[in-house]
């Protein structure tokens, strides 16, 4: 494989995982792909003990969209039952989300469907060359990450360094 099919398999692989990993969140009835994503990353971020306080902008910058975007499809979330808006009692400006009991079991689902995906993978191609490639795909998303966030400028046309 030369360097330009590389580079194209590469992405196609990059894209094929981001579409992969969408489908995670689709089937749930009643719930877009986006909400079922969004109690999900709640579930997890809570259940990690990465969100103690579980307040909307805090969410929303974890999850990596604006605020104003995650407001939004709180409204809807909230509409269907899975979280609830409580007004902190020190600061009455201040808004907590707390998911319901309906999305802590939406998000364990997805969490359940997760895990069996990822069990099957284990299974079917072992323990040992999925370390390797887990490996290898950190690496090359510190230098994607790096490239992106870091300023630097692809060279020109994408060609190789």
């Amino acid at each position: 494989m030369d360097y330009i099919e590389l580079r194209a398999r590469t992405l196609a692989l990059f894209f094929r995982l981001a579409d992969v990993q969408g489908r995670f969140f689709d089937g749930f009835e009643g719930v877009t792909r986006a909400e079922a994503h969004a109690v999900h990353s709640m579930y997890l971020l809570k259940s990690l003990g990465f969100c103690p306080s579980c307040r909307p902008g805090e969410i929303a910058a974890k999850l990596r969209i604006s605020p104003s975007a995650f407001s939004q499809m709180l409204k809807g979330i909230e509409a269907k039952g899975f979280i609830e808006r409580t007004r902190s009692s020190e600061d009455c400006r201040a808004v907590r989300i707390e998911l319901t009991e309906a999305g802590v079991a939406l998000g364990a689902e997805v969490d359940r469907r997760i895990a069996a995906v990822f069990s099957a993978v284990i299974d079917q191609v072992g323990e040992e060359p999925l370390k390797e490639s887990a490996l290898l795909f950190d690496r090359a998303l510190d230098v994607v990450e790096t490239s992106i966030l870091g300023g630097e400028e692809p060279a020109e046309g994408g060609e190789r360094p």
